[in-house]
Order: C-alpha cells, then sequence, then structure tokens
C-alpha cells in the first residue's frame, strides 16, 4: 500500500487522496484498474493524467487554470 495515500469510498465511489505527486503516481499503479473511470481534479500540465491514461478505461480532467470559470 502507499504508505500516505488515503481512501475513500463514498456511495460506491473510491476518492484517492494522497500528499504529493510521487505518492499520487505510485496509487495509480496500486489502485487504477482497466475497469476504471478516473476524474483528476488538478491536472496541471497532464504528466500524471498520462499515466493513468495507460491504466484506467477512461480519465476525466478538471484544472481551474484551465477552466477560465
Amino acid at each position: 500500500m502507499v504508505s500516505s495515500a488515503h481512501w475513500h469510498d463514498l456511495d460506491g465511489s473510491p476518492i484517492i487522496v494522497t500528499e504529493n505527486v510521487v505518492e499520487y503516481r505510485k496509487a495509480v499503479a496500486e489502485y487504477v484498474t482497466a475497469e476504471d473511470t478516473v476524474l483528476e481534479v488538478g491536472c496541471a500540465e497532464g504528466l500524471t493524467t498520462a499515466l493513468i491514461s495507460q491504466s484506467a478505461k477512461q480519465v476525466r480532467l478538471y484544472n481551474y487554470r484551465l477552466c477560465h470559470c
């Protein structure tokens, strides 16, 4: 298990929270499967998004800076 990852399950939708990018990328390798649709919040430049897309069925992303809301 990733050392600082926190797993939450709210109404059947798991949420994984990590403290930094290194732990986040380790969590991707450990938790994301080919059946998963992943919502990535704060995708920045998309480096981890690319990593997630190699493991997940689908990746949805949200980044406030890109949104211009």
